[in-house]
């Protein structure tokens, strides 16, 4: 599956919505001695992933990386470094992200498994608030 460059927009509900899809990064490489691949094979069509900004990581300050579980125990890799750069620019501006398991590619072994992902983007519109926003202010 080749990676969407330009985010496809619409409004729902008074929110901004964008939606992409990408193949994760760096699936081959191993946290802590552990084979990402052994975390990749096992999610599912579907999955929740959590992304997570890695302010650590030595070769891209722009890095977010991608966990199958929200405990942050099973390393998948990273969103691909021309999506993660934009990502952190509009996490600054309010945007925020869910990540979806789009489908598991390759193996068994010894192909090496991937990953599509799924990413919806969602920002309330200018000028209006959030339901949350609202509950804070009392409005």
């Amino acid at each position: 599956m080749k990676m969407m460059k330009k985010m496809i927009g619409m409004k729902v509900n008074e929110m901004m919505t964008q939606e992409a899809f990408f193949a994760i990064s760096g699936v081959s490489y191993s946290d802590n001695n552990v084979r990402r691949q052994v975390h990749v094979k096992e999610v599912k069509e579907g999955q929740e992933l959590y992304a997570v900004p890695d302010d650590q990581n030595a070769f891209d300050d722009t890095a977010i990386k991608i966990y199958a579980d929200a405990q942050l125990s099973k390393p998948l890799g990273f969103v691909p470094k021309e999506i993660a750069h934009t990502m952190r620019t509009r996490m600054t501006q309010g945007w925020t992200y869910k990540l979806l398991v789009k489908r598991v590619t390759g193996g068994p072994a010894p192909r090496l498994y991937g990953c599509n992902v799924r990413i919806i983007a969602t920002k309330s519109e200018e000028g209006e608030k959030t339901e949350e926003e609202g509950k804070k202010e009392g409005t």
